[in-house]
């Protein structure tokens, strides 16, 4: 489904105009590529029960959802810790979730309290649903709001349709949900390393990925995404990304 999504996707809205510079951190270094990390099943999991035997330790959080407090449990992918810090070194590093910002913040607020001795201040540069654009049920992520150049963001991502737009700069990762012997954040890291080293990551990874190339081979068939079989070949109009709030 992921791909027909893709497919079917369409053109981005205009380029949003820049956000002022009080809403968006500026860049730790302009040359580095920016890499967007998801949180969700990413680099975290989240869950409303107590962990299971067998799954990873979680703590507890109280986080604001819905006007109210939701009690969740939060955990740390396998080996999150070595990765953000090998990415810190390497990349302009940014978490880009679709999660409402009142939900979400504590969260990462929770996780870099984590990664503090490893990485601090690693994952300062935060966006949330507010940046995100509303198309087919999902939450899109526009990489062009970290207003880069063309090849020069990254997205890593558990759902890669959302980054449809820009489908050669998106790396898919395995969702994870709780599995403490999973491996896939080392196992990426070496290829997101190389990427660093690219003027354009967009080759590399039509090359090695291929979302878009694999996308356009579907047709036209709507019967893969019973979303976009819903909507048939008329989406919704939609407009440019919503700034984040001055305080995000």
């Amino acid at each position: 489904a992921h791909l027909y999504v893709v497919r079917h996707m369409g053109a981005p809205p205009p380029a949003p105009p820049p956000y002022p510079a009080d809403a968006l951190p500026r860049a730790d270094d302009p040359a580095r590529i920016l890499l967007a990390l998801d949180l969700d099943d990413t680099l975290i999991h989240t869950s409303r029960v107590p962990p299971q035997p067998g799954e990873a330790a979680a703590d507890m959080l109280a986080c604001a959802r819905g006007g109210g407090e939701s009690t969740v449990y939060v955990r740390r992918r396998p080996h999150v810790g070595a990765f953000v810090a090998a990415l810190s070194r390497a990349f302009d590093l940014a978490v880009f979730t679709a999660s409402p910002q009142q939900f979400a913040e504590e969260k990462i607020d929770w996780l870099a309290s984590t990664l503090a001795d490893e990485t601090p201040g690693a994952l300062g540069r935060r966006l949330y649903r507010s940046s995100c654009v509303e198309r087919y049920g999902l939450y899109i992520k526009d990489l062009r709001v970290f207003g880069r150049p063309p090849g020069r963001a990254l997205l890593v991502e558990d759902l890669p349709c959302v980054g449809g737009w820009q489908p050669d700069q998106v790396v898919p990762i395995a969702a994870w949900r709780g599995d403490p012997s999973d491996d896939a954040l080392p196992t990426l890291l070496p290829h997101l390393l190389a990427l660093a080293k690219l003027r354009d990551v967009r080759p590399a990874l039509a090359r090695a990925v291929g979302l878009r190339r694999r996308a356009a081979a579907l047709g036209d068939d709507h019967r893969g995404c019973p979303r976009l079989a819903a909507e048939q070949d008329a989406p919704p109009a939609v407009g440019p990304p919503t700034p984040p709030p001055a305080h995000a």
